[in-house]
Order: structure tokens, then C-alpha cells, then sequence
């Protein structure tokens, strides 16, 4: 490690990286935007502290981390390395440039259903992809899907994701509220990966209305809402379109169909209206800067009426070691 280190705080420099500012905040940790030194290279770092009295080593760093590391998909950000010290845990992914679909979406108003198709259907390929792992990713949000330069989706943050063993059913309410699913507020065991595809079903309201389907300014109005289930449908969308959003978001998990099934629905077969990305879109949806914050993912435990709130305007807020022959990842531990 370099000698001038002690010259710096442990965010400021670590590993030959330097900090250049901060991409998000969340309830886990932050993620910063970090620059070798030597090399040039940049990548997205997430630096997750010990919690307060916390003498465990990191477990849901370490879940995080094994779990993006046994990902390996075009439409998912890769895990480069992980590092660990005393009190922090810091995760290294490649860095998309461009920004979050919910800025993408904030900038156009809505998108129009061919450009909703094709990044759908790039998101229906990476979560059917971790679903084949048994993996369960509890979070997905328009914020949590990045696009790249070349208009691809990448979807990040696995830090409430879950590897399930077959047959296990959840029974935690967690992520942003906005998009769980009905069962997940009935305080009962249900199927993560049936919740998945819900919060698929708000993904692509919000794409192609530029609002989420269920809203309320309190916890209260918000479960309220999702339980009845009820929602708008614009008149403006195809009936194709109105089909796949009524099955995605079905009341019944039972008659939800799965990501696969999803996938061969008739409205996805439709021209897809991949864009090219101008100057100005570019700017505009450029990763937030340190004093901007990205929308949080929550835990019933944290749950604050503030982070609960669904308003229509919230869619833009948006050394020592070893080496994994595996997967490429290198770990390390340094006391």
C-alpha cells in the first residue's frame, strides 16, 4: 500500500485508489466513485461501515458480495474486488457512466412503449438470469437499473437479495415500498421470486406513465393502496401493453406469472426503440453528485414516514489477500 496513505482519510485513498466523489447513498452504505492511481482505471466503489456495536464480520457485506460474484450477465454490473478492513467493507464494481433510469425517465417525462420494450426486456433478461441462480434480488427500482453509453441496462445492488434454497418462501417486508408486492405487507410467508415480478410490473408503469401506480404520504395510505390493488390505467397504451401490466402486478401471487413467462408475452415482441444517447440526455443523467442523494432502500425497522413518501415528482430521486480462481474476485482482509 502506498506510503502517503496517512496523509489521507481511509475514504479518500485506499488500495492505490483515490476518491472522486460520491454516486449515491443509501440505508447500507455509500457508493463512491474511485480512480487507480497508477492505472487511470475508474470503478464504483461501496464502502458499507460496521453498524454501531456490530461484532459480526460484515454479514450482509459478505452475502452482497458472494452473490455478485456468482453473477456473470451483460444486463448485470460485474463485481471486481473486495476488500475489508476494521470497520469498513468496500466492494469494487465496474462503473457505469451515464446514470440511472429514473433520471432517464424524469428527463423524457415517460418513455414511449418501443424504448420501454427494450429496456424491459434487458431487465427481464438479468432478473430471469439471477432467478436461474435461485437468486431473488428484493429491490428492483428504477433506480437501481444503470444505463450504459451504449443505451444498456445494467442492474445493481444486491444488498437485500437472497440466495434461496428450493422451496423457501420470505416473509420480510424490505426495499423501496413503492414497488413491493401485495403479500409482502400481509406479514405472512410468500414466493421472493413472485415478488420480483410485481415490482417488475410498477418498474414498467413508471416507465411508460412517468409516475408509480400506488402512492400514499404515509406508510398507512401506501399499504392501503398496494392492497387494494387498483390502479390507473392510461388511456394512451396499447391494450397489449394494459394485458402485461395487469398480469405482472396480479393481486393473486399464485396467478402471477413468472420472469420466463413474462418474457413471452406478445407486447415484448413489438419494434424496440433503442435510443441513441444525445449530449444533452448524457448531462442530464449523469450519476449524482456528493450532495444529491439517490433514492434509499428501507427496512421495516428504519422505516421513516420522509423515505415513505410517493409523491409523483419523487421518480427524479432517483495488498494481503486471496484470490477467487471462480470468479476473478479478489478478496482481502486487512486488520
Amino acid at each position: 500500500m502506498s506510503g502517503d496513505r496517512s496523509s489521507h482519510t481511509e475514504e479518500e485513498v485506499f488500495w492505490g485508489y483515490e476518491v472522486l466523489r460520491t454516486l449515491g447513498k443509501g440505508s447500507f452504505g455509500k457508493v463512491k466513485l474511485a480512480r487507480h492511481v497508477e492505472s487511470g482505471t475508474t470503478l464504483a466503489v461501496k464502502i458499507i461501515a460496521r453498524g454501531h456495536g456490530d461484532s459480526s464480520e460484515f454479514p450482509q457485506a459478505r452475502v452482497e458480495a458472494e452473490i455478485m460474484s456468482s453473477l456473470h450477465h451483460p444486463h448485470i454490473v460485474q463485481l471486481m474486488q473486495v476488500d475489508y478492513m476494521a470497520e469498513r467493507a468496500y466492494l469494487f464494481m465496474e462503473y457505469i457512466s451515464v446514470g440511472d433510469l429514473g433520471k432517464l425517465v424524469a428527463v423524457r417525462g415517460h418513455l414511449e412503449e418501443g424504448e420501454a420494450c427494450y429496456y424491459f426486456s434487458q431487465t427481464l433478461e438479468a432478473v430471469e438470469y439471477c432467478h436461474k441462480q435461485h437468486i431473488v434480488h428484493r429491490d428492483i427500482k428504477l433506480e437501481n437499473l444503470l444505463v450504459d453509453r451504449n443505451m444498456c441496462i445494467k442492474l445493481i445492488d444486491f444488498g437485500l437479495s437472497q440466495k434461496l434454497a428450493e422451496g423457501q418462501q420470505l416473509n420480510s417486508l424490505c426495499g423501496s415500498l413503492e414497488y413491493c408486492a401485495l403479500e409482502e405487507f400481509l406479514g405472512k410467508e410468500f414466493d421472493g421470486y413472485k415478488a420480483d415480478v410485481w415490482s417488475l410490473g410498477v418498474l414498467l408503469y413508471t416507465m411508460v406513465k412517468g409516475w408509480l401506480p400506488f402512492e400514499g404520504d404515509s406508510f398507512a395510505y401506501l399499504k392501503a393502496a398496494i392492497l387494494a390493488g387498483s390502479y390507473l390505467i392510461p388511456s394512451s397504451i396499447s391494450g397489449e401493453l394494459e394485458q402485461l401490466l395487469d398480469w405482472l402486478m396480479t393481486c393473486d401471487p399464485a396467478e402471477r406469472p413468472t420472469v420466463a413467462d413474462a418474457m413471452g408475452h406478445k407486447w415484448l415482441s413489438m419494434e424496440q426503440k433503442g435510443p441513441k444517447l444525445s449530449e444533452d440526455t448524457a448531462k442530464q443523467t449523469q450519476s449524482s453528485t456528493e450532495d444529491e442523494d439517490l433514492s434509499e432502500s428501507v427496512e421495516t425497522d428504519q422505516v421513516s414516514i420522509t423515505s415513505l413518501q410517493c409523491q409523483v415528482s419523487d421518480i427524479s430521486r432517483l495488498s494481503h489477500g486471496s484470490s477467487s480462481k471462480q470468479n476473478n474476485i479478489f478478496i482481502g482482509w486487512h486488520p
